[in-house]
């Protein structure tokens, strides 16, 4: 499978951490685009962490912010086969003992109006 990383939104936290989000695509179709996290910490890269968790939805236009307690913030839309529309957020709590955990996604539908 060929695979490449798209879509890139970039934020840098208090303690200088750059966090990143990004779409990874199937350059063949064979699966659905996914968002991915990671983050720098001036030493070395987190492992890359699938944040949308949708392989049946279309994911894509990450988008992400950092607190002032450095926690990420992102939010992505979602899209099913239909052309229908889903804005999704999730949270990344940061300990350096783990990898990143993520909240559950909390989503809201917004009608499609065409625009």
């Amino acid at each position: 499978t060929d695979i490449i990383s798209k879509d890139a939104s970039i934020a840098v936290d208090s303690a200088g951490r750059i966090h990143f989000v990004w779409v990874e695509d199937d350059v063949y179709g064979g699966v659905e685009p996914e968002v991915f996290y990671a983050f720098w910490d001036g030493e070395k890269l987190s492992h890359s962490v699938n944040v949308s968790q949708s392989a049946s939805f279309y994911s894509g236009a990450p988008q992400i912010a950092v607190d002032s307690t450095g926690k990420a913030h992102i939010v992505w839309q979602d899209r099913d086969g239909a052309d229908h529309y889903e804005t999704l957020y999730s949270r990344c709590d940061l300990d350096a003992q783990k990898p990143a955990t993520f909240a559950t996604s909390l989503q809201h539908n917004f009608p499609y109006n065409g625009t």
